[in-house]
């Protein structure tokens, strides 16, 4: 049995943080460590360790989430980090993802997509909420390294499989698929399935050539 992940949220709005607590302690394997409401507390608890993984908030009053990953990132802390705010600027979430922030959860979508979003980073993945457009930052995860799960869903795609028939092998939502594939053919500058197959193994993101179907 894995040892529980264990999470740290920092965010200072308290009915904010209160629903998100309550939601987090229903979901098995998680362990949630003291709630920060402020930039000092959260800088704390993450250079002390023990953090599997960190939902910080954009906007806190004496720093930003921004701030704090950049610093972790600057002493080789590669603790999962997504960025929590009440919107999605482009701009913004781009920095972030640049910066090495492992997603940018809007606000909005917490409650609803936010255990999926965490199962996406640490299975390796980069999370963005529903309500971004993937295109609008093109440039931002073009630059990002295929992620593990993002390899299984090209195989897949190269294997000639179908958006269900690749959901069903993977235990996931026709949705999620598509998404996957949306950060694929962005960051492979591809327009079509077969464009992104061809690319992605002229580039090596394949192993092994696809058969000719």
């Amino acid at each position: 049995m894995n040892p529980p992940v264990r999470l740290l949220l920092a965010d200072d709005h308290a009915l904010f943080r209160e629903g998100l607590t309550a939601l987090l302690r229903e979901q098995a394997g998680v362990t949630l460590l003291p709630a920060c409401a402020n930039g000092a507390s959260a800088r704390l608890a993450l250079a002390a360790g023990g953090v599997d993984l960190a939902l910080l908030d954009y906007h806190l009053p004496d720093a930003t989430g921004l701030e704090l990953l950049r610093e972790r990132r600057a002493v080789g802390d590669a603790v999962p980090i997504v960025l929590l705010s009440s919107y999605g600027a482009p701009s913004l979430v781009a920095e972030a993802l640049r910066a090495g922030a492992n997603g940018w959860l809007v606000k909005e979508d917490a409650f609803t997509d936010l255990v999926d979003g965490l199962r996406q980073v640490l299975a390796g993945d980069t999370f963005l909420s529903p309500t971004l457009d993937p295109a609008e930052l093109r440039d931002a995860l073009a630059s990002l390294p295929p992620s593990p799960r993002e390899l299984e869903v090209l195989r897949l795609l190269a294997a000639g499989r179908t958006t269900d028939e690749i959901a069903t092998a993977l235990g996931v939502g026709g949705k999620t698929v598509e998404t996957y594939r949306k950060g694929l053919f962005i960051k492979l500058g591809a327009g079509n399935v077969a464009e992104l197959i061809s690319r992605a193994w002229t580039g090596g993101w394949l192993v092994t050539q696809p058969a000719v179907r």
